[in-house]
């Protein structure tokens, strides 16, 4: 029953991490210092570019680019406009929304090394009805890493590579960082190097993602229930958990076209289905990228159809063309079952049923 296996893949309830975001907030405003010491001047001009890591409801993660941040320790307050970044007024944010992380770029030190310290002092959710909460995050739940971007060719110093010195965070101060940059020597052929700070919720090892298998990828790689087995999904691999083997996926097998041409049977090595939830929870924990989704499936509720379709085709950042609906496509193959071709036609059709979904609806 595909209820049944679907549900094999959805993960078990994790304990929430980051900072929540309240319903309705349309605006963030971040109170941010840095200050710097040491180092052979003056700190950088240009600042520190601050970026925000914000995910959604469905585990999906976006990175929201804040300004740069100078090294002269006066506090100054960058904003996260959410309706903006959302499509407002077409979008909105799929909250709950949590806070899950930070980056900040600065260019490394030539010659010297300095020390940073960075804090964000205050977080400030605001609605559309001017209603203001200050948020708080848990103490002592964030990780930090940094690294070098770009490696130094010119002759100088022995390169020294950035480190974190300090991460905290409580209920007064959301974070506060204090971290040594590196020291590399500029390309003179290439772009100036960058220390790259990684700041993410801490949350406890993530379970092995389950996935679901066709029966052709079992025969072809021995897998079955209960097997482990390894996908390429970001920079490397990561493995996952076979919960079940099924006879097909949906918008996959022989009868799926490929860069406008049909796989054959013979050639089909099957398919795999993971949940993206999962997926991402693994990534991070890895510290990989995490995936963001290249389309959504609508199941919409019975009667809903039309009303989720004319909203779709309602918003006016959704190219009209990327909208499949299956009533719709239905009633053409009625009046012109032969007209589009009946192979192509069919196969829409198939791909039609499978990609209404209830996400939200």
């Amino acid at each position: 029953h595909a209820d049944r296996a679907l549900a094999a893949l959805r993960p078990a309830a994790a304990p929430a991490t980051g900072i929540a975001v309240p319903a309705g907030t349309t605006r963030l405003d971040l109170a941010v210092r840095l200050d710097s010491t040491g180092g052979s001047g003056p700190p950088p001009e240009d600042g520190t570019l601050l970026t925000l890591t914000l995910e959604d409801r469905y585990g999906v993660r976006y990175p929201a680019q804040l300004d740069g941040v100078p090294a002269d320790g006066a506090t100054r307050t960058l904003t996260e406009d959410l309706s903006a970044d959302a499509g407002a007024p077409d979008g909105a944010p799929a909250g709950p929304l949590r806070i899950v992380g930070f980056e900040l770029d600065a260019p490394s030190e030539a010659a010297h090394v300095r020390h940073y310290t960075f804090e964000v002092s205050s977080i400030t959710a605001r609605t559309a009805g001017g209603t203001t909460r200050h948020l708080a995050a848990p103490v002592s739940r964030w990780r930090a890493e940094v690294s070098s971007s770009g490696a130094g060719g010119a002759p100088g110093p022995a390169p020294v590579r950035p480190v974190i010195t300090r991460t905290a965070g409580d209920a007064r101060t959301p974070l506060s960082l204090a971290y040594d940059s590196g020291r590399l020597p500029p390309d003179p052929f290439g772009a100036p190097p960058l220390d790259v700070v990684h700041v993410d919720a801490a949350s406890p090892p993530p379970p092995v993602p389950a996935a679901l298998v066709t029966d052709r990828f079992a025969a072809a790689t021995g897998a079955r229930a209960g097997s482990g087995i390894e996908v390429p999904l970001g920079h490397g691999n990561i493995r996952v958990r076979v919960a079940g083997v099924v006879r097909e996926i949906p918008t996959t097998g022989p009868s799926a076209s490929a860069a406008g041409q049909e796989t054959g049977a013979s050639v089909d090595g099957g398919a795999v289905l993971l949940d993206l939830r999962s997926v991402n929870r693994a990534l991070a924990a890895a510290g990989d990228d995490v995936l963001a989704p290249g389309e959504w499936w609508f199941y919409p509720a019975p009667g809903k159809e039309a009303q989720l379709a004319a909203a779709l085709h309602g918003r006016t950042d959704i190219d009209p063309g990327q909208i499949v609906v299956r009533g719709e496509l239905s009633r053409r193959l009625h009046r012109d079952p032969l007209g589009a071709g009946p192979q192509s036609a069919l196969l829409a059709a198939a791909i039609a049923a499978a990609a209404l979904a209830a996400v939200g609806f």
